[in-house]
């Protein structure tokens, strides 16, 4: 399609969110006019195993009430394609006197919400010329990404590869590094980071730092 060898293709919407999606073509590549066909998938099974039908289907009853399927779907990227509304929602997190997250999100001197990355998603969004509003969400909801039913930005996120397959990034706005940090004094102690091995470490919980020291 993108070849231009055709002018158009045939195929199940969700299968080309996603191959589109992992090879960054998703932006070129949106269905036109309403679908032709809709067909439900099914667990399938041999006639012999007949009985099993009724704990399968409470099963699946279940799954999707609890909503372990739309878990499923976002984390495979499985979706149908929605046009973007006319005024995005864009993900503020909720902080209070001492959550800041300096100097990304923090509270100004009357209370609102600033720091790096509102500021520049203002600005970004005015040279863009997108419509938004903001919606106040949680640290975590924030950390896992757009969902159709909840926002459509998040103003500033680290790149990761366990990230749900559902989102697209932008180029970078900037980069950054995690370093481990000791008390001016103890420098002599640690010459190198290996040094740091056994040695009691913080880090913030959710963050990058927290998950590479559950590795290590």
């Amino acid at each position: 399609l993108l070849a231009g060898d055709v002018d158009a293709i045939l195929f199940p919407e969700d299968a080309v969110q996603v191959w589109s999606h992992r090879a960054g073509v998703d932006n070129r590549i949106v269905p036109v006019g309403p679908s032709m066909a809709a067909f439900d998938r099914v667990v399938v099974l041999n006639r012999s195993r007949a009985n099993l039908l009724q704990p399968i289907e409470r099963a699946i009853r279940m799954m999707k009430s609890d909503g372990t399927i739309s878990e499923l779907q976002r984390r495979f990227g499985i979706s149908q394609y929605v046009p973007p509304p006319p005024v995005l929602t864009v993900a503020k997190p909720v902080v209070g006197p001492g959550e800041d997250r300096v100097p990304y999100y923090e509270l100004d001197e009357t209370g609102n919400l600033g720091g790096f990355a509102i500021e520049a998603f203002r600005d970004l969004a005015a040279l863009a010329q997108l419509e938004y509003q903001f919606r106040d969400v949680s640290f975590p909801e924030m950390l896992e990404g757009p969902r159709s039913d909840s926002f459509d930005i998040v103003p500033l996120l680290a790149t990761s590869p366990d990230r749900p397959q559902s989102m697209d990034y932008s180029i970078p706005i900037e980069n950054f590094t995690v370093s481990a940090f000791v008390r001016s004094e103890d420098v002599p102690n640690y010459p190198t980071i290996a040094m740091l091995h056994g040695r009691r470490i913080g880090a913030v919980g959710g963050t990058f730092a927290a998950r590479q020291l559950a590795i290590d």
